[in-house]
């Protein structure tokens, strides 16, 4: 059935329905009824209990919003207000690769979903420098519900405040991570420049009443926002897109990490969940929190391992014993490092900058086989380098000692080199990088004797 406003009008708009009106409505709708419905005609179709077709189709909307790859919600403000309806609903959507678009969403919702699609793969996945342009993948949008229906231009307005929902899913999709589906988003993005969008209220009361803990609105509409959610929702976490940063990038930046679900705990490198751990937390600005957080109980341990894996190979275990390292203001390399060869002690040189010293002090509590030695980056520096590693490998087998040289200015890492014992073992650790950012799982053991090019 063609659902334009008119024919919606015929079917809804009825202040007083009787309960075949009810019916007729629910069988039209199909799995809609239960999400389009206004309380008070929901409540009537509930009581139905003797129909078995409309209590199918009222049940379908416990599904419809559960998490499924590829899938999002986006809310919908209806041209005219119903009676029989709410004033805004919500439409639970899917993409789905290699497909086009359904028959049964109107041209203007295809006409947003491909520009969503090329802003995605122009913006958000953008090929590298030098890469030859390609077509982007093949996704279509389809409904993540059942019905025989098809929607119509004309029977919602400001289509436009789909954007940001429609692309954080084709973003997870197409990374391979399931939504949240308690993650809402009203922002319109046209031209080139972030809109206000209007409805804001109702959307947010029907995002609440199927679940929303997490709302996201263009930074100007924040404080209304704010506003109602005090009024019916007061635990919903507003989310706001930066208005002057209208890129898809800038608009997504606080809300896809919200809108993904967190991937499971992997066991390898090479598994497929790792590589999601790995597109999960790329999500997220690596300096925060919860991007540390996340990164020490799902990736690290498998890095370590890997790590661990390929100094075995190399060496054998149990070969090093001993590991002198030059501390940076982020000891995640150190901790690395340090947990990967499995060494009995460790010298922690560091400078006396403050984050450095603090650095320094948080691997010691860790590593309580750890010792500090602080020097200055000046002159004096290769005279405590090389004193500090005497007594610490003092009896010690030089083969049995490590000097990582990743960590440090040019000058350190050469006076490392330099000093270290003809047969002591110098390690490296490399890995491939996105924006300055170490890319988590390409990590690349490097080890070669002092006297011999690494």
């Amino acid at each position: 059935m063609h659902l334009n406003a008119a024919t919606l009008k015929k079917l809804v708009d009825f202040t007083g329905p009787s309960d075949a009106q009810i019916r007729t409505a629910v069988r039209v709708l199909g799995g809609l009824s239960g999400l389009w419905l206004s309380r008070t005609a929901r409540h009537r179709a509930d009581g139905m209990t003797e129909d078995s077709l409309t209590q199918r189709r009222l049940a379908e909307c416990q599904q419809l919003l559960h998490s499924e790859l590829g899938k999002c919600a986006i809310l919908l403000v209806f041209s005219k207000p119903l009676a029989m309806l709410r004033n805004a609903v919500v439409l639970p959507v899917r993409w789905v690769k290699d497909s086009a678009h359904s028959s049964q969403f109107p041209p203007a919702l295809h006409e947003l979903a491909d520009r969503v699609r090329h802003a995605v793969f122009q913006q958000w996945f953008s090929p590298k420098s030098g890469d030859v342009p390609t077509e982007p993948p093949r996704w279509g949008l389809h409904p993540a519900c059942s019905g025989d229906w098809q929607l119509q231009d004309d029977l919602f307005h400001g289509l436009e405040s789909a954007w940001a929902s429609l692309s954080a899913g084709l973003v997870a999709a197409h990374l391979g991570l399931l939504p949240q589906m308690t993650a809402f988003a009203s922002i319109a993005l046209q031209d080139g420049y972030s809109q206000i969008v209007e409805g804001l209220t109702e959307k947010m009361a029907a995002a609440c009443d199927f679940g929303a803990t997490v709302f996201a609105v263009d930074s100007r509409q924040r404080e209304a926002a704010q506003t109602a959610a005090r009024q019916f929702a007061p635990s919903l976490t507003i989310v706001s897109a930066e208005a002057n940063d209208p890129s898809l990038k800038g608009v997504l930046r606080s809300y896809l990490p919200e809108f993904t679900d967190e991937p499971a705990v992997p066991e390898h490198v090479k598994d497929a969940v790792f590589q999601r751990c790995v597109a999960y937390y790329q999500l997220f600005d690596p300096r925060s929190k919860r991007a540390k957080t996340f990164k020490h109980s799902h990736l690290q341990p498998v890095i370590i391992r890997n790590c661990r894996s390929q100094f075995r190979e190399k060496i054998g275990e149990g070969k090093l014993t001993h590991l002198v390292v030059i501390v940076s203001g982020s000891p995640d390399l150190q901790q690395l490092l340090i947990t990967a060869t499995g060494v009995s002690r460790v010298l922690l040189l560091h400078t006396n900058d403050a984050r450095q010293t603090n650095a320094a002090m948080e691997l010691q509590r860790e590593f309580p086989q750890s010792c500090l030695a602080s020097f200055v980056a000046d002159d004096s520096m290769p005279e405590t380098f090389c004193r500090e590693i005497a007594k610490f490998t003092e009896h010690v087998p030089p083969e049995q000692v490590g000097i990582d040289v990743k960590s440090g200015t040019a000058k350190m890492k050469y006076w490392m080199g330099r000093l270290a014992h003809p047969e002591n073992w110098i390690l490296n650790l490399e890995s491939a990088h996105v924006d300055n950012v170490a890319v988590p799982g390409t990590e690349r053991v490097e080890l070669w004797r002092a006297g011999v090019s690494g």
